[in-house]
């Protein structure tokens, strides 16, 4: 009877997860803000994770110096739980299994500039690459405020599930400084994605926002 039920639990489990189960964050550090920058800035980094969860590759898809390339190297060692197809099943006619394969992931870093009203120095972000068809891509995004309790910087980082229709659904705080994750959610909440898609089909996906508040000029 043990055994009956223990089987009917995971088929519920695998038929819940759907034909696809994209990747998802395991672990992996984030850079420092630079201590000399000037402005803010955007990057989105196309990451390809293996059916072993390794990132294999980074691909900038928009950039502004100095965050782009320290972000990047940084990613290149984060971890993931591979991502999940369903596939027939070579033994078993008719049947289906589970199989680890390569995916893509979004890494997205927002930068916040050191002022809080007016015009700021520094670069302006660059759009040097598309997005694959199979990786979510911000089609919006809103720069959160600098909370006015706050006395220094800090970062948050921010795992989103991008459904099948590119609505934000679950949100889940990887990391955070306070006070600055009320501020970093309340951005997040107004961006708008084009969500991944699979052979021709849309799919759920996982992304990640690097929100980076620098120290506001004067603010001690």
């Amino acid at each position: 009877m043990a055994a009956a039920v223990a089987a009917l639990f995971c088929l519920a489990v695998i038929q819940a997860q759907g034909p696809w189960t994209p990747a998802q964050y395991v672990g992996g550090g984030v850079p420092p803000l630079p201590r000399l920058a000037i402005g803010g800035g955007q990057v989105v980094l196309e990451l390809t994770v293996d059916d072993a969860g390794a990132v294999t590759a980074v691909k900038p898809l928009r950039t502004t110096p100095p965050f782009a390339e320290a972000l990047a190297a940084q990613a290149k060692g984060w971890r993931f739980t591979p991502a999940e197809e369903e596939r027939p099943d070579p033994k078993r006619a008719g049947a289906t299994a589970r199989v680890a394969v390569a995916s893509k992931v979004a890494l997205i870093g927002m930068f916040r500039p050191p002022v809080l009203r007016g015009p700021t120095l520094g670069a302006v972000p660059k759009d040097i690459a598309s997005a694959s068809e199979d990786v979510a891509f911000p089609l919006n995004m809103v720069m959160p405020r600098f909370p006015p309790t706050a006395r220094a910087g800090g970062q948050v980082v921010v795992e989103a599930r991008i459904a099948a229709d590119g609505a934000i659904g679950d949100v889940k705080v990887l990391q955070a400084q306070p006070p600055f994750q009320g501020a970093a959610l309340d951005a997040l909440s107004q961006w708008t994605f084009r969500p991944a898609r699979r052979a021709g089909v849309a799919i759920p996906s996982f992304v990640y926002i690097v929100f980076g508040f620098a120290e506001i000029v004067g603010n001690k």
